[in-house]
């Protein structure tokens, strides 16, 4: 059984998105998560939203939805206009008044554009007269799909290709913007999406495809003799509702017309229901954020990768982290950017950078060359663009089992000669007069002579940075750096901190020591050299 990591209570809200294909268990993992972070669920299953459709949307229980409080189940009748659009603003409503008391939210859906709508944001159109929409619903109804294709391809090429073309919703829908509005409707994509103020942390759900098909024919089952059959017959007056347009509905509606016997019907709901788990785990895998599981992952596992994702959530931003919540004292505040003061080190980060360009200006008066970490900052007019470059940030999960050979000590101000020396023959770039006070500095000395060096950088709460291991040019090949990594690693680890380091992604030698040592890359990140 794998430990279990506590959560450090976040700084900031986080809505947990469980995905995956249709009857894979998304809505029992919901209540488990909801209940072990004693929080509330909103369903982003489009179907879930109608009253009228409970047996064929596997909605969840009575006493699945007494369990734990749910949002957006059966608060629509299939009657009502109701849409992605109000979706995502009745979503994020909701999810503004939760975490006024809440740190976390469970979201639960298999609906991939509803999901989207929350934690991505929709893509907005102008309102165009409804007129139009009629007008082409009769287009459909007389001349057929195909015309109003030919349309589209002709005015709208982009969404022609991009499109699900085969569906008439999705068609008569770019062409009424187009319309409407005189501009294409691949024109307004990707622009004006609100800002969340929460972090999404996707779970998904999967198993072999074999096993997730057997799983639907069995859930198909379960349906049928729960009263599925007798719930479709008692909506057959509303058959042509778009929101009946679902898998397990438009199905029994051909054999109540007299089109399909009903074992052929159910043969048709499991066919359709495997191919609409095929299109959702598609759209889901195109989020390489995801946090996959197997469908029988225990709880305990899947809340220590929460818990860990959410406990580190500052290494996203390192520097401004270190600089708000331990090394305060070294930092110059220009509000939402913050430096290092110039003789500590030559870095800063932002979490608006709206204001760069005016803190950059004032920052070159102090200091020549500089870094900031994270997104590419706006630059003021006349400087030079700033040099990007990626490293890796890597990170320990446990203490290193390697025995320490070498003498390593803990350098003194004593020492303090010897290291800028040594530091000035190898990393003269990130090295000021004052970084060795950011943390504590080890060394290794042969012959009186301090021939390699390591220590630390930054510093929050829970997290520290390990520099970069120095060690003179005549001393390369010793391992000294591998003792120095380790030493400093164990010593953070004894702190009940965890270590974690930055490297270049083209510095291929101390990656594969890091790897060996069990660094593990986290993420990559971004800084941008700035010269005045």
């Amino acid at each position: 059984m794998p430990k279990i990591q506590k959560i450090i209570k976040p700084n900031t809200k986080y809505l947990i998105s469980i995905v995956g294909p249709t009857a894979i268990g998304k809505t029992a993992l919901s209540i488990k998560l909801a209940q072990h972070y004693k929080t509330e669920i909103i369903s982003a299953d489009s179907r879930q939203f109608f009253k009228e459709m409970q047996i064929g949307t596997a909605a969840p229980t009575p006493e699945e939805l007494a369990s734990v409080k749910h949002h957006f189940i059966h608060h629509k009748s299939i009657k009502d206009n109701y849409n992605v659009g109000a979706f995502e603003k009745d979503a994020l409503k909701q999810l503004e008044t939760l975490f006024a008391t809440k740190d976390i939210v469970i979201m639960v859906g298999g609906s991939g554009l509803y999901v989207d709508a929350v934690t991505k944001g929709l893509d907005y159109f102008p309102d165009v007269n409804p007129d139009i929409r009629e007008k082409l619903n009769r287009s459909l109804e007389l001349e057929g799909l195909q015309h109003l294709q030919n349309q589209l391809k002709e005015v709208d090429p982009v969404s022609y290709n991009k499109i699900a073309i085969d569906n008439p919703q999705r068609v008569i829908r770019a062409l009424e913007i187009y319309i409407g509005s005189g501009k294409p409707y691949s024109s307004f994509l990707n622009k004006g999406k609100e800002k969340r103020h929460f972090k999404t942390i996707t779970i998904g759900l999967t198993t072999d495809r074999a096993l997730i098909y057997q799983r639907i024919n069995k859930r198909v089952d379960i349906m049928m003799q729960e009263g599925l059959l007798n719930e479709v017959k008692g909506l057959l007056a509303y058959k042509d509702l778009n929101a009946l347009n679902t898998v397990g509905y438009k199905e029994l509606f051909n054999h109540f017309l007299g089109e399909w016997d009903l074992e052929f019907a159910v043969s048709e709901i499991k066919k359709n229901s495997r191919r609409f788990a095929k299109r959702q785990l598609t759209w889901f895998k195109k989020n390489q954020d995801t946090l996959w599981f197997d469908y029988d992952a225990s709880i305990n596992l899947i809340t220590n990768k929460i818990n860990t994702v959410i406990n580190e959530h500052v290494l996203d931003n390192p520097v401004w982290f270190a600089l708000t919540e331990k090394q305060s004292g070294y930092c110059i505040d220009y509000g939402n950017v913050k430096f290092y003061k110039t003789d500590y080190a030559p870095f800063g980060a932002f979490i608006n950078s709206e204001n760069t360009a005016e803190v950059i200006l004032k920052h070159s008066k102090l200091i020549k060359d500089f870094f900031i970490v994270g997104n590419i900052p706006i630059m003021p007019p006349k400087f030079k663009p700033a040099i990007k470059y990626v490293g890796l940030q890597m990170i320990l999960r446990e203490k290193i089992k390697l025995p320490i050979t070498e003498t390593v000590i803990e350098l003194q101000e004593k020492h303090l000669e010897d290291l800028m020396g040594l530091i000035k023959l190898v990393y003269p770039h990130f090295f000021k007069e004052k970084t060795s006070k950011l943390g504590r500095y080890y060394g290794i000395y042969k012959s009186n002579i301090l021939v390699s060096v390591a220590g630390e950088r930054m510093q929050t709460k829970h997290f520290t940075e390990i520099s970069a291991v120095a060690t003179h040019p005549d001393y390369l090949g010793n391992g000294y750096a591998k003792q120095l990594i380790t030493y400093a690693s164990n010593k953070i680890f004894e702190d009940n901190k965890t270590p974690f380091l930055h490297v270049d992604e083209t510095n291929l030698g101390p990656i594969n020591l890091y790897n060996k040592l069990g660094f593990i890359v986290r993420k990559k990140i971004e800084y941008w050299k700035i010269s005045s």
